[in-house]
This record gives structure tokens, C-alpha cells and sequence, in this order.
């Protein structure tokens, strides 16, 4: 049985996700010259405001791929939306809605950006510059580990928490 509440509540947060991602780009679109690094002093020595543009995915692999990175989101997107219908736990649903919310959000700059996706958040930890990212990372990270600790900690094997049957 879909529990219609889970779903609400995953669109939601996929909803909210996009527009978080896409407001924070625009702004640092219209704000920021682009390939410009540490603009603005979030803390001193740890976070920055830059405006950087990647081509690529996660650290930049699959640099200028587009059209494999494109198919490849779009798969993993409706797989995971797929599942998020069927899921009857709400500890499912979140954190494949944060998933599906932050590639949904990096997915809409491969296709509509031609020069990429717009990255602005620049961390620095322990002396290491961390490769730049932006809020759909972010969200996408978060429902990641979140999925994680699901699987690791909470999940029952008798009890998987979604319920897809084949009508024959």
C-alpha cells in the first residue's frame, strides 16, 4: 500500500532541495564573477564564497561528459523516485527524497548551464582546499549518510520498509 504522506512529505523535500540549490546559484550567478575564489569570508581559514564552475561530477571526474553524466542522473533520479513511491517508512523516504532533490538540482545546471554546474561553497579543513560544491551537494551528501546509517543501524531484514509486488 503507498502511504500517500511519505510521498507529500518526499516531494516536499525534493521541492524545497531545488529551490534551495537553484536560489543560491542564481544569487551567486548574478553576484560573483565566475572562476573567482574566497570572495567572501564566511569563517576566516574554514569557509568561503567563490563561484567556480564544474564540468564534471564529484571532483571533477568525468570532466566534460555531459550527455554520460545526464543519462547516468537521470537513472539513478527515477529509480530512486520510483523506490520513494513504494517506501512505507518514513526514514526511508526523507533520505531518498534528499537524494533525489540534489541531483534533481545539479541535474537542471547540466542541462540548462552550457558551462556547468555552478559550485560557490569553498572549504578549507585543516589546510586541505576541499573541492568547491554548492547546496545540492550538500543536501545529496546529507540524505546519502543518512540512507547509511539507515541501512547499517535500523534496517530489519524481515522488514525491508517498502512493499512492491508484480501484478500478474
Amino acid at each position: 500500500m503507498i502511504k500517500y504522506k511519505n510521498i507529500i512529505i518526499g516531494l516536499v523535500i525534493i521541492l524545497v532541495a531545488v529551490v534551495a540549490d537553484q536560489v543560491t546559484k542564481n544569487i551567486t550567478v548574478a553576484s560573483i564573477p565566475q572562476n573567482s575564489r574566497a570572495v567572501h569570508t564566511i569563517i576566516e581559514g574554514f569557509i568561503y564564497i567563490s563561484h567556480v564552475r564544474n564540468l564534471g561530477a564529484a571532483w571533477g571526474i568525468l570532466q566534460g561528459n555531459t550527455f554520460i553524466l545526464v543519462g547516468m542522473t537521470s537513472v539513478v533520479l527515477v529509480a530512486c523516485f520510483v523506490f520513494m513511491f513504494f517506501t512505507r517508512k518514513m526514514l526511508l523516504t526523507v533520505p531518498v527524497a534528499m537524494i533525489v532533490g540534489g541531483g534533481l538540482g545539479n541535474l537542471t545546471d547540466r542541462i540548462f548551464r552550457t558551462d556547468g554546474v555552478v559550485d560557490f561553497i569553498d572549504v578549507y579543513i585543516f589546510g586541505y582546499d576541499f573541492p568547491i560544491f554548492n547546496v545540492a551537494d550538500s543536501i545529496l551528501v546529507c540524505g546519502t549518510i543518512m540512507l547509511i546509517v539507515y541501512i547499517l543501524f535500523i534496517y530489519k531484514e524481515d522488514d525491508p520498509g517498502w512493499k512492491f509486488k508484480w501484478k500478474t
